[in-house]
């Protein structure tokens, strides 16, 4: 695998391109690649840059793909997807653990540094979410041996999201018996079992939840966030009362409008909310009020790369078409709630403009792969590069009409 990764060292417009790149160029376009060339020549980047990379896709079909054929030249532990999140705030209680639990791996993957290949769909790159600082404040690091009362951790996963029951059945939650502390991180395959002796950290271990059996020992061990939006009393609290006023200003504006029953079907929603918030309780749509909860705090997935990370554009022209689809679908879904009382005003800020997305991503080093050399207006690169690959020819199996295939192939070097 190492030898083939290799080859594009010889591509003269390779050469040309991991040049200026090192040289600190940017939006330099790459044209002449399609399907799994395209994670051909991003794992040799990916190789040679030794850095993290964003590959940002048109959506999540694609990325899909993309990250499937990266897998297969640097190995599926290098390489993690970011999946769109709801597009429309009324969509928040539906989304699924899966989702979540995938979002948070790479969001841990990136504070502990990884070296790490991203795909993401430009969609997924909306969300406004809690900054690296907020989540490394609640999270947990372990080791064997260590004093540290297990009243504290179990205090700490409750503000973490995690749900308390008896017996673990699934991602998210946790579970005392005795000197025994099972929890199951939404990060990880299998429930970290977590024993005591008094207040000393006796053993570590991974462990089957369905039939119990330990899997392996752990010397130590990191337990992330159960949610994306995480917050202490405190600051639930602030969140609630900065709520309530804005309902207060919005009552003045629906009444004005005669809007009697949207004033109650939003009045009734919030003020649940509201209430839990006090609190300090996690509730499914807590995420739809950050902007209340962390007023100051907040950024993209991108605040969490390494600053010498590099971008790849897959498709710049259909990107581009995606992020005026999202604009309009934003636009169109926020439009639609407020007018039937569902949410507040402030919760469009649980989004950015996917304009402005953009812009940010572009301040990386940023690399525009495409099949055609048709430029999309507003990417404006700033070094064209050609490559002439050709697509594999199908043998279904028969290896004889490979080998004769291969024998061609080194003929013509």
């Amino acid at each position: 695998m190492n030898n083939l990764i290799k080859l594009p060292e010889e591509i003269l417009d390779f050469n040309k391109l991991i040049k200026d790149l090192k040289r600190g160029s940017t939006n330099l376009f790459a044209y002449g690649v399609s399907d799994s060339q395209r994670a051909f020549l991003i794992s040799s980047l990916y190789n040679v840059m030794k850095s993290q990379v964003l590959v940002v896709a048109a959506d999540s079909l694609e990325a899909k793909k993309i990250s499937e054929d990266l897998a297969f030249f640097l190995g599926k532990e290098r390489v993690v997807m970011f999946p769109t999140s709801s597009v429309i705030p009324y969509e928040t209680a539906a989304k699924s653990l899966e989702s979540i639990a995938q979002r948070l791996k790479v969001m841990e993957l990136l504070i502990l540094k990884k070296p790490v290949v991203v795909v993401a769909p430009i969609q997924a790159m909306l969300n406004k979410l809690v900054t690296p600082d907020i989540v490394k404040k609640f999270t947990l690091t372990l080791k064997m041996g260590e004093s540290i009362s297990m009243e504290y951790i179990i205090t700490s996963l409750s503000s973490m999201g995690y749900e308390r029951v008896d017996m673990i059945e699934g991602k998210g939650q946790f579970a005392v018996r005795g000197g025994i502390l099972d929890v199951f991180p939404l990060t990880r395959e299998y429930p970290y079992r977590i024993e005591f002796f008094g207040d000393e950290v006796d053993s570590i271990r991974e462990f089957d939840p369905e039939d119990q059996r330990s899997i392996s020992k752990l010397f130590d061990i990191i337990i992330g966030p159960a949610r994306e939006v995480i917050y202490d009393k405190q600051t639930a609290v602030r969140a609630a009362k900065s709520i309530s006023h804005e309902l207060t200003q919005k009552k003045k504006i629906i009444k004005s409008l005669e809007q009697e029953e949207t004033w109650q079907h939003l009045l009734e929603k919030v003020s649940e909310h509201v209430d839990m918030l006090s609190g300090g309780m996690f509730f499914e749509s807590s995420e739809l009020y950050i902007s209340h909860l962390y007023p100051s705090s907040l950024c993209s997935i991108l605040d969490y790369f390494s600053n010498r990370a590099l971008t790849v554009f897959v498709e710049p022209g259909r990107i581009k078409e995606a992020q005026k689809n999202a604009a309009y679908e934003i636009q169109e879904g926020f439009k639609g709630l407020l007018e039937r009382g569902e949410i507040l005003a402030s919760q469009a800020n649980i989004y950015y403009n996917p304009f402005d997305i953009i812009e940010q991503i572009k301040k990386f080093k940023t690399v525009f792969l495409a099949m055609l050399p048709k430029i999309p207006p507003d990417f404006e690169p700033k070094g064209l590069y050609s490559f002439k690959f050709q697509s594999m020819t199908r043998f279904y199996g028969k290896l004889d009409l490979l080998v004769d295939e291969i024998s061609r192939l080194k003929r013509k070097k």
